[in-house]
């Protein structure tokens, strides 16, 4: 599904919860609670998942021991810049093992990088690492969230369970931001919990 950039995203990038707001906005979604917290406040094995300067794509197919391909949910795209809303699942059994909101900013990629990631086939990750593009991960801020029936259809759990994620963004080596990410992880599966 192909959305309009909101005309209010000037504003909305300002938000502690952009891109996630961004779209939510675009599908009239209605926010759900969302807690700021500490890395030490994070359980584990979430933790492990979450804190850390990686990006998500290699740690959670370590995690879970096999490659992991988006199924896309929403995009928007221009010349300037790309904005993908996706869950990410393990290939072995198509389980989603992330929820993903990103917003890529195409001028400080090659263009193999920004050819791969508007045709959506890739995680964010894998086409940076794919592509050679040096970048680092600078994580702003921590979080736990009730479920509103939007993830609770995604990642098939009650809306009584707490979801933990991260956003953060991947920073070029001149300082200029490659990519906004807001990163969604569902409850983990008793028998993969490590």
């Amino acid at each position: 599904m192909n959305l309009a950039y909101p005309d209010d995203l000037p504003e909305q990038s300002k938000s502690p919860l952009w891109p996630l707001n961004a779209f939510y906005a675009s599908n009239g979604r209605k926010i759900p609670d969302i807690t700021p917290l500490t890395a030490k406040d994070i359980p584990q094995p979430y933790r492990k998942l979450l804190v850390h300067d990686r990006n998500m794509t290699s740690t959670l197919e370590a995690f879970h021991a096999g490659p992991v391909y988006i199924d896309p949910l929403n995009m928007v795209q221009d010349e300037q810049e790309t904005s993908r809303e996706v869950i990410l699942r393990r290939q072995s059994d198509d389980h989603a093992v992330e929820y993903g909101a990103s917003w890529v900013f195409h001028r400080y990629l090659p263009e193999e990088a920004s050819k791969l990631i508007r045709e959506a086939k890739l995680p964010l990750g894998t086409v940076l690492k794919r592509c050679d593009c040096p970048h680092s991960v600078e994580t702003l801020r921590y979080f736990k969230m009730r479920p509103a029936a939007f993830f609770s259809d995604i990642f098939g759990v009650s809306v009584s369970s707490d979801l933990f994620g991260r956003r953060h963004r991947l920073v070029a080596p001149n300082g200029h931001a490659i990519a906004a990410v807001f990163e969604i992880l569902p409850p983990l599966e008793p028998h993969i919990i490590k």
